[in-house]
């Protein structure tokens, strides 16, 4: 009886998985960040700018223990481009909504063209004799892109969804209310 009282107020195997799949997208978007801030068209909405944001300048941070002769120097160079990123994407949110422009605050910018997270890998492929960390970061970093354009290409799929439905349930609804007054 414990076990399951327990269970029930920690919320159980399926809720431990949910949370576990969460923190793994979540840092995969952090990982990401510098990549999509330099591979994607704006807009990007305010929420982009928090922790993941963070997560994504102290990401190239960790080439700098690679090891190699110049880790430190291509670390310090890779922290400052994405800082440069987020930067311009920050202003140029900031002047589409002074132009009257509505950005959703999870917005993550538009894909510039299709297979950048192979671009980027293969970008991590060249790096290896010179670089063998941002190597390893660009590879990693090429695969969290991917799954963090397919995590949210799911959320926009199933809040698409869920508008359809509840579009369908108000004509429903207005159907029926139309035959009562009647």
């Amino acid at each position: 009886m414990q076990d399951h009282d327990q269970q029930h107020e920690w919320g159980g195997p399926v809720q431990d998985m949910k949370d576990n799949v969460n923190v793994a997208i979540g840092l995969s978007q952090g990982i990401a960040a510098p990549i999509e801030a330099l591979l994607c068209k704006p807009p990007f909405g305010e929420r982009y700018f928090g922790g993941k944001a963070v997560i994504g300048l102290l990401a190239p941070l960790l080439i700098a223990f690679g090891g190699g002769k110049h880790d430190g120097e291509i670390a310090m160079g890779a922290a400052m481009v994405a800082c440069c990123a987020f930067g311009w994407q920050n202003a140029e949110r900031k002047r589409l909504e002074k132009l009257g422009m509505q950005i959703h605050s999870k917005q993550r910018g538009t894909p510039r063209f299709k297979g950048a997270a192979g671009l980027v890998f293969f970008a991590g492929l060249l790096c290896s004799p010179f670089s063998h960390a941002l190597a390893v970061y660009l590879c990693v970093a090429s695969a969290a892109y991917a799954i963090s354009l397919s995590a949210m290409r799911m959320e926009w799929a199933g809040r698409k969804r869920n508008l359809q439905d509840a579009m369908l349930e108000q004509r429903v609804l207005m159907g029926e209310m139309e035959r009562e007054e009647e």
